[in-house]
């Protein structure tokens, strides 16, 4: 097409941008321009709009909307709206072909839901049909997740994300926005890219401010992990966004559970928290009702389950008060054990309230990689909680879905909504600048519930074609594993539902193809889940109790008991189902006593003294006949034990209250002195008196030999400056006869020694930017002497 143009702006490009044109000639009201503009003639579009009149028809003031799926049959061809609210999808075959419009959140809408057009030509642009949504109220679409991808002990900075959005299906800003971050003990936050603060219980809060409609905000952690770790156990993370409106929470009713009765009362303002932990080899839950006493009692009963390394073996049933709470408690032998209960019915959003603990008791009977065989209780959008096994090496690519499900076919329930995570790796030879995800959706999930979640890098994400999501990582730099290990990884997360009314027995398979750059994709394994309706009720139909009365452990098909208690132990065999509860009593006796002492230590039960820290036992035969061991741990707490080295002598412990003193003078104090260590002056004997936990207790003299005189130098033989100071000091030596191996010290007020180092230029720079406000005294000696200076770091 060509030729003048007489309205002020030409459109070529509606979803890139205004071009203008040059003003019309003042005699003539058309454009001097001529233009040619090129159309694609392959296509068929259409819009979904903001509906202010209920009408069906997309006229000003009306506005497209961002992000709006829709699928088109046949074909399974899904695609998504632009920022104007415009879908595009390229030449279709001629025939005829429905439009299914994905009408989620606060809306409703103004033109069917399934709309039929037909493509006459295959070379020319089909106008398709519009999709008008109302709005029903203002409301925010909070989304978070969080995720650690590796989690490596005795190892620091490691990279913990978050993302908290506030989704295109809102339709209000999501004012003031905080973050709550919950993380295990041994996860210890170091530096962020949002400030933080610590709130108590290992969690911190991270002020985000607004978060507008179709926004998200991504927060990256560095952590340092604990040392203590045990390979392939289980760490868990969890992260909720607030503030949240009620509006934003879905309530789903869940089905009757077997001999739990129907609750048909209304809300009864209750709302259930499970806690567990394992304690000396005792499993403990704990099931609290959060409601205000009387006015947030339970008026129904709810389902207790528990589960034993993926297996349902108990049912029970809790009728709690508000306030109040009610213990479980079993004997610990190994296994996975996980508590699940139910909310009311009605209790606003989605929460299934569980707790999981493992390695408790012997280890002999741990299978690792249990706790994410079934959900957590992160179904709200509000929260997220991702538990991450702890690795030293792993399949660079690979695709996991949350929960992984019960069995080898990986069970999970039809209403489960599958949390997939896809990490990868540059594992060539050189940088990667762009790498593509593509995943094809299997014909079984909802590609409408579809939420893209945290990821490492930032990424631009679309839906196209036959069910295909693609996220893509341009200029992403990604180095290869042999040049950077730790930054040549990489990670996207997003969640899904099965669709409505799967048949018992489906099975979702997905996986995902990883490109870097131009080479060939890497293909991830097959994540498998399996829909199972057959929850209802434990797996077992026969019940066999045993006692056993032993002195040592107890093996019982494989599992090896070490403790008296009871145990339950589902069993398979040829015909029939069986649960095993075990009484068992072990009467071989183990105790321990743990004992501080200032000095030595005797014990009665073997007659002996002891003069340093340690752990002792003496083993002998119990009324039973049965072999017993009782064990001491002892610890002495002071140790007046000093060393020697170049002249300077040190203490062996170092949380204490020290000071040193003159053996020479009566053992008289020594003003000043009162760190770990100290550098005498003068030729002499010295000694370290100690005061721990009200212990007080003084070395032996120690005699240390100066070459030469020494002698105090005047405080004017060199200077600091600035001082005060905040970050770094200036240090220049006046003394003439400049000894090339000065001693440096900075002892902090109360004597103790912050920073050592030796001087061998007149010249030269401290940094003391790792010091605390307050005063420091800074020490200079050499072989004529020592000079002390007051410095203080603000």
């Amino acid at each position: 097409m060509a030729g003048l143009y007489s309205k002020d702006t030409m459109d070529f490009v509606p979803d890139v941008g205004i071009f203008n044109l040059f003003k019309p000639h003042q005699l003539s009201n058309y454009y001097r321009d001529i233009f040619i503009a090129k159309y694609n003639q392959k296509c068929v579009a259409g819009y979904v709009y903001n509906e202010l009149d209920s009408n069906c028809l997309f006229e000003n003031p009306e506005f497209g909307l961002q992000n709006r799926r829709l699928t088109i049959e046949p074909g399974g061809i899904v695609t998504q709206t632009n920022s104007y609210g415009l879908w595009k999808v390229d030449t279709l075959p001629v025939g005829n072909y429905t439009a299914i419009f994905d009408t989620s959140g606060h809306y409703i809408p103004t033109c069917p839901v399934m709309q039929n057009f037909t493509i006459v030509n295959s070379n020319e642009t089909t106008f398709g049909p519009n999709m008008g949504l109302e709005t029903t109220i203002q409301c925010t679409n909070p989304d978070i997740s969080v995720i650690m991808p590796r989690i490596r002990p005795c190892v620091q900075g490691q990279s913990l994300y978050i993302s908290a959005c506030n989704n295109y299906y809102a339709t209000a800003t999501l004012i003031n926005a905080y973050v709550v971050l919950e993380l295990d003990t041994s996860i210890i936050p170091v530096s962020s890219n949002y400030p933080f603060t610590p709130i108590g219980s290992n969690m911190y809060r991270f002020d985000l401010g607004n978060i507008n409609i179709g926004e998200c905000t991504s927060i990256n952690v560095s952590c340092n992990v604990s040392c203590d770790l045990l390979p392939r156990s289980t760490v868990c993370i969890k992260a909720n966004l607030y503030p949240a409106d009620t509006c934003a929470l879905d309530t789903i009713p869940l089905p009757l559970q077997q001999n739990i009765s129907e609750c048909t009362q209304p809300w009864d303002r209750s709302s259930l928290t499970v806690d567990g932990w394992c304690q000396n080899d005792s499993i403990i839950f704990v099931i609290k009702n959060n409601g205000i006493p009387t006015s947030g009692d339970m008026v129904c009963w709810s389902p207790v389950r528990i589960y034993i390394d993926g297996i349902y073996t108990i049912l029970d049933s809790v009728l709690l008060a508000g306030g109040d709470s009610i213990i479980f408690a079993f004997s610990g032998e190994g296994r996975t054990w996980r508590l699940e209960t139910e909310q009311h019915p009605l209790h606003p959003g989605n929460s299934h309230p569980n707790a999981t603990v493992e390695l408790c008791g012997n280890l002999q009977n741990w299978t690792p990689n249990l706790v994410n065989i079934l959900p957590h209780d992160d179904a709200d959008p509000i929260v997220d909680i991702f538990c991450g096994i702890v690795i030293n090496s792993h399949d660079p690519n690979d695709k996991t879905g949350f929960p992984m499900g019960i069995s080898n076919n990986h069970l999970i329930k039809p209403d489960q909504q599958i949390q997939y995570l896809i990490r990868f790796q540059n594992t060539g030879n050189d940088t990667a600048f762009t790498v593509i995800i593509r995943d094809t959706l299997d014909i079984d999930l909802d590609i409408f519930s579809v939420v893209t979640g945290v990821s490492s890098n930032n990424y631009s994400f679309r839906m196209y074609g036959p069910r295909i999501l693609e996220w893509k990582f341009e200029n992403i730099l990604l180095p290869d594993s042999n040049t950077n290990q730790e930054a040549s990884n990489g990670f996207v997360s997003f969640s899904v539902n099965p669709t409505q009314g799967l048949p018992n027995g489906t099975v979702i398979q997905n996986k995902a193809d990883i490109y870097f750059d131009y080479n060939a994709p890497v293909t991830t394994a097959l994540s498998v889940h399996t829909i199972e309706y057959n929850w209802s009720k434990p797996s077992w139909t026969n019940t066999i109790n045993i006692d056993s009365t032993l002195c040592n452990n107890f093996n019982l098909n494989g599992l090896i008991y070490n403790h008296s208690g009871t145990y339950y132990q589902p069993f398979n065999n040829e015909t029939v189902d069986s649960l095993i509860i075990l009484d068992l009593e072990i009467n071989s006796d183990s105790s321990s006593i743990i004992i501080s002492t200032c000095e030595n230590y005797y014990w009665s039960e073997n007659h002996y003294t002891y003069n340093t820290s340690g752990i002792y036992s003496v083993s002998y035969l119990n009324q039973q006949g049965c072999d017993s061991v009782i064990s001491l741990n002892l610890t002495i707490i002071s140790d007046p034990t000093i060393t020697e080295n170049n002249g300077t002598l040190s203490a062996v412990i170092s949380s204490a209250m020290f000071q040193w003193l003159d053996c020479n003078n009566n053992y008289s104090p020594i003003i000043g002195e009162t760190g770990q260590n100290f550098t005498p002056t003068a030729s002499g004997n010295y000694a370290l008196e100690i005061t721990t936990n009200n212990c007080v207790d003084t070395s032996i003299c120690v005699n240390v030999t100066l070459v030469g005189n020494y002698s105090i130098l005047h405080e004017t033989s060199f200077i600091l400056k600035p001082n005060p100071t905040s970050d770094f000091a200036y240090l220049e030596i006046n003394d003439q006869e400049f000894d090339n191996n000065l001693l440096l010290i900075i002892s902090n007020s109360l004597g103790a020694e912050i920073i050592r180092q030796h001087v061998y230029v007149r010249e030269s720079l401290i940094d003391v930017s790792m010091l605390h406000e307050g005063i420091y005294f800074v020490k200079l000696i050499s072989k004529k002497g020592v000079a002390v200076v007051k410095m203080r770091v603000n």
